[in-house]
Parts: C-alpha cells; structure tokens; sequence
C-alpha cells in the first residue's frame, strides 16, 4: 500500500517514525496520538520537576554569591576604616585599629568559607545539569524500548 517517510525529534532526539506508526492488537487503530501523548507527558513531567529542582540550585548559588559580595563589601569598608585608625597617634586610635584588624580577619575568614559554598552551590548546579541530562537521555531510550517492545508484540500477534 501506500507509504508516508517521515522523521520527527522527541526531546531533540531523533525517534524511528515506526513508533508513531505502529498498530496495538491487530485492531488496526494507530497508535499515533496514544504513543505521543505518553512520550511527551513523560518527558514533560520529568523535565518539569528537574527544571525545579536546578532553580533551587542556581538560586542556592546565587544567593552564596549575593552573600559573598555583601561580605566583602563590609571588609573593605573595616579595612578601610583600620587604615585611618592606624594613622591616628593616640591609644584610642591603636586600640580601635587593632579591633578593626580583628574584626577584618574574622570576616576574611567568613569571605573564604562563602567562597567555598559558592564554587561547591555552582559545582552543584552544574553536576546536577549533567546528571539530567543523562536522565532524559535514558528516560527517553526507556521510552523507546517499552514502544519497541510494543511494536514487536504487535508485529507478533498480527
């Protein structure tokens, strides 16, 4: 009989037009619109929920660098502040210097501990990128075997 070539992309990905061609049970009522809804609900649902997922973690990583920035803003106004203390020549003056230099180191060491979770928020997001993007990928070869299978039972019972 007459027959219709044609290529389509689910997900990016190439799929075999024989899965959206198939007939289920010898009943001879395509699977075209069955099949797709599936396949497009599944991918739909799980890039949803791992689209939320990478959100929090960009937002996570966001905030770390929000964080980081206001800390070394406030370190650079104590420093400041420690420089035109030390200029001073009474003892109240070294006395607030040597607070102020206090002050600095803590808050360096605060600046370096938000730096970690920064780089580890991103290195977060950006694992958590790579692992969805396999998820997809094996979801969607899921998808594809359990519509092979279909087909092969199909083809079987015809």
């Amino acid at each position: 009989g007459n027959h219709l070539h044609f290529e389509m992309l689910a997900d990016g990905v190439l799929v075999q037009p024989r899965y959206f061609t198939a007939y289920r049970d010898g009943e001879r009522a395509e699977l075209t619109a069955e099949a797709a809804a599936e396949v497009k609900a599944r991918l739909a649902d799980a890039a949803a929920q791992e689209q939320l997922a990478q959100e929090a973690l960009r937002l996570a990583a966001v905030r770390a660098r929000e964080e980081l920035a206001r800390a070394q803003a406030q370190l650079a106004q104590l420093q400041e502040a420690q420089a035109q203390a030390a200029l001073g020549s009474s003892a109240q003056d070294r006395d607030l210097a040597a607070q102020l230099r206090q002050q600095i180191d803590e808050l360096q060491e605060q600046c370096a501990g938000l730096e970690g979770q920064a780089f580890d928020a991103e290195l977060n997001a950006q694992n958590k990128t790579a692992a969805e993007a396999q998820a997809a990928r094996t979801q969607l070869e899921e998808a594809q075997r359990a519509l092979d299978a279909l087909l092969d039972e199909t083809q079987a019972t015809e």
